[in-house]
């Protein structure tokens, strides 16, 4: 099991903090913002690059634990890690994934001091069908027991943006997740259901514009926080700020 930094190989940190916290999750004081979405290739990572460049830009100390970190651009950046997925997937029992988790992202912490800890989250929060299960929204429901969350950012596609599934969603993180505070966060793609279910996996395809403009018009959610541009995104980071520090 290794975690990676830049080109340096923090090996078997996994192994190594087994025996030194013990049996317990530890209380992890730094402020935690997940970015979660409905599947792969929605936009997850370019929302998280979005999220440390302001948060960056505001002269926070910001560490990033991010999905495949060798495969992106910020693989050589001193403040992200390469998020250790396959711990999900090993032979451990829930709980020792749970465990592991939470003390590597403690131990972390504690070597790093940040101000703020950004975690994608791979895959999905639930299955969208039967050929997309996202392993049953099992890691992020795992993570989310490992990690308390100040925020969830949730990439979702403009055509499921409704009262109703905005409020389903927010049940789902509130009583799976235990995520109170959620943003929203519109992808300027929609979901290619035709493709998606011949491929097995989820395919976007492009919006216009005027779509894109007209899903909002009717969409009265005062009490949701939600993101569809640039200027959006930055009150919505001007809002939650005081409540992370």
């Amino acid at each position: 099991m290794t975690l990676m930094k830049n080109k340096k190989v923090i090996v078997d940190l996994v192994e190594k903090l087994e025996n030194k916290y013990g049996n317990e999750t530890l209380d992890i004081n730094t402020p935690i913002i997940g970015v979660f979405d409905l599947g792969e290739n929605i936009g997850r990572k370019k929302l998280l690059y979005t999220l440390r460049k302001e948060f960056k830009a505001k002269e926070y100390n910001v560490i990033s634990f991010i999905e495949d970190l060798e495969s992106t651009k910020l693989s050589l950046e001193n403040d992200c890690y390469n998020l250790p997925k396959e711990l999900f997937f090993s032979d451990l029992s829930d709980y020792s994934q749970i465990l592991r988790f939470n003390h590597i992202i403690y131990e972390i912490n504690k070597l790093d001091s940040p101000d703020l800890i950004l975690i994608e989250i791979p895959g999905g929060i639930m299955p969208i069908s039967e050929e997309i299960h996202n392993h049953y929204g099992l890691i992020a429901y795992k993570i989310c027991s490992a990690v308390i969350f100040e925020y969830g950012f949730f990439n979702i596609f403009p055509d499921l943006c409704s009262r109703s599934f905005i409020y389903e969603m927010k049940n789902i993180f509130l009583y799976r997740l235990s995520i109170e505070d959620v943003v929203f966060c519109v992808y300027d793609k929609n979901i290619d259901w035709l493709n998606s279910k011949t491929e097995n996996k989820i395919k976007v395809m492009n919006v216009s514009k005027e779509k894109f403009k007209s899903i909002f018009k009717d969409l009265d959610l005062d009490d949701t926080l939600m993101i569809k541009d640039l200027k959006s995104f930055r009150n919505v980071l001007n809002e939650i700020e005081s409540k992370l520090v």
